[in-house]
């Protein structure tokens, strides 16, 4: 029985033995590969990628080895040279390498790349150049909000994530101060508003299109009854922000993050209501005034939605879809 268990004990270390060698192998298979050997640059969402054209130390860059621009020492030494071309004297080695390490962030989800990217962004000679590219970060964090959660847990480096938190919404969402949102059609309690203009502008496919899967809403202002058409993005980005976080990568989004964009967050509490009139009916005016034509009659006991009751006339929908105003007299909560 003895024999029969120090067997199997093992057997069992000779398998997680090899699993371990394997995965070793993966990893130096990995980072003996060049960087464009992981990148399909037809299907990056970054035009104008030239190949072959820039070099460092006698190398194209583009076939610089993974593990080389995952060195520390390697990096800065590249960092500088990057930071010493003059981009006046036609010298873009710098904009081409940015242009590469983002389409690697939006093909493949090695974290250490997060670093990387900070680094970049912190770089006083090198984040100048990177600002023209801002838009493309911001793709690329509501497409993968949880590589750059994993990205800044793992690397203890998080200026980058906190600088997403507090510019992307200048840049593709909607804020309260912006719509009239009261008349808001399929509004959920809680919204994240994206504009629809600024999701077709979208480069990046995949993210285009999962939002182009979220229903599309109508948001009418009331004083000119312009409307504009976006999507609600809360529940797919807060979904996305916890994908294949481990626990401690989700308590630091939970402390740190959660939610994303806290400011443009719209916070929609409907208030339900009927029509309670001895008449056995009130009338649905256009305007705050008993002379104001009717729209709609709306019998005693009918369910309504009141959408502003700051006044003695109570603005209101019904179950028709219609909108307008009632004597707060005649309407009874629930």
């Amino acid at each position: 029985m003895k024999r029969t268990v120090l067997l199997l004990v093992i057997s069992l270390l000779s398998i997680f033995s090899c699993e371990e060698k394997t995965n070793k192998r993966n990893n130096i298979t990995m980072n003996n590969k060049c960087l464009k050997e992981n990148i399909n640059i037809s299907s990056s969402f970054i035009d104008d990628i030239d190949l072959k054209k820039f070099k460092y130390k006698e190398e194209y860059i583009e076939d610089i080895r993974i593990y080389q621009i995952l060195d520390a020492s390697y990096r800065k030494n590249f960092f500088e040279f990057l930071g010493s071309r003059n981009f006046e004297m036609g010298e873009y080695e710098q904009v081409f390498f940015i242009k590469i390490l983002l389409t690697y962030i939006q093909q493949n989800n090695d974290i250490e790349f997060y670093n990387i990217l900070n680094e970049l962004f912190t770089n006083k000679n090198l984040g100048y150049f990177l600002e023209d590219y801002e838009l493309y970060i911001y793709e690329l964090f509501l497409y993968k909000p949880s590589f750059f959660i994993q990205g800044a847990y793992f690397s203890k480096n998080h200026e980058l994530i906190d600088y997403i938190n507090k510019s992307l919404p200048l840049a593709f969402l909607i804020s309260n101060n912006e719509i009239n949102i009261k008349l808001c059609d399929n509004c959920s309690e809680v919204n994240l508003f994206i504009d629809k203009n600024t999701v077709d502008q979208i480069k990046l496919k995949e993210l285009k299109e999962t939002i182009y899967q979220q229903s599309l809403i109508k948001i009418t202002n009331r004083k000119n009854m312009d409307s504009i058409y976006c999507y609600n993005i809360y529940k797919y980005l807060n979904s996305k922000s916890i994908e294949g976080l481990n626990e401690n990568e989700k308590l630091f989004y939970e402390k740190k993050y959660n939610p994303f964009f806290k400011d443009n967050i719209i916070y929609l509490k409907k208030y339900h209501a009927k029509i309670n009139d001895p008449d056995g009916y009130t009338n649905l005016r256009k305007e705050k005034s008993t002379q104001s034509e009717v729209i709609q009659i709306i019998n005693s006991g009918e369910s309504i939605e009141v959408l502003d009751n700051s006044d003695d006339w109570f603005e209101v929908k019904t179950k028709d879809g219609n909108i307008g105003f009632v004597h707060k007299s005649r309407v009874k909560t629930k």
